[in-house]
């Protein structure tokens, strides 16, 4: 049990630099590792597996991580995590193109993460709903609801990446004076991840 934090920090890691195939490899050793003792870890060793799964293109596989994650957690009571993977879901089915059952999906997410009080689940499910409504050609109402998953997120860099989000959306709506009081926040605040990105789309506006 005590080897669970370290392997999975190691995986994030990984998962941060693009070195996906690694990553993959030791969330997946984690988990052989597992006796069923650390059941958080495991849990959050599922979603991880989900996301990277979901990475590199191996959709179907993702999905069923997912299901693992979302039926291990209403096992043990996890409502916070069974919302997560639902998440997860649903933004593979946006990426195999199926945008009106993403769409249902988040919507039905919201609601429940909201009747729960889960800030954080609300927060995801809004982004990612903003993100299909805007591939919907729907930007005016994707904007809003990023924002407003910039309003719930606690993390900084959660809340950077959706006000990055929002100043994309204001200036698809050509809103440009605004997408550029969005970005200039987001540079104030930018990781170094983060900095390129937002002084190119600084420059494609002026």
């Amino acid at each position: 049990r005590l080897l669970w934090a370290p392997l999975l920090a190691y995986a994030f890691w990984l998962e941060e630099e693009l070195r996906l195939a690694e990553a993959l490899d030791v969330v997946d050793t984690a988990l052989r590792l597992n006796d069923g003792s650390a059941v958080n870890e495991e849990i959050a060793a599922m979603l991880q597996r989900g996301r990277v799964l979901r990475l590199v293109g191996r959709f179907d596989e993702a999905r069923g991580a997912y299901d693992n994650a979302r039926r291990r957690a209403i096992t043990v009571g996890d409502m916070h995590s069974a919302l997560l993977s639902r998440v997860g879901d649903a933004i593979v089915m946006k990426q195999v193109g199926n945008l009106s059952e993403s769409e249902k999906a988040l919507r039905a997410i919201l609601r429940d993460a909201r009747e729960a009080g889960d800030s954080d689940a609300q927060a995801r499910a809004l982004h990612d709903l903003g993100a299909v409504l805007v591939h919907m050609g729907k930007s005016q109402e994707a904007i809003l609801h990023i924002y407003h998953a910039f309003e719930l997120y606690e993390r900084p860099t959660h809340k950077l990446r959706a006000l990055s989000d929002v100043g994309e959306g204001l200036k698809r709506e050509g809103r440009y004076p605004a997408a550029r009081d969005a970005f200039m926040a987001v540079l104030n605040g930018a990781t170094e991840e983060m900095r390129p990105g937002t002084m190119i789309a600084l420059l494609e506006l002026s």
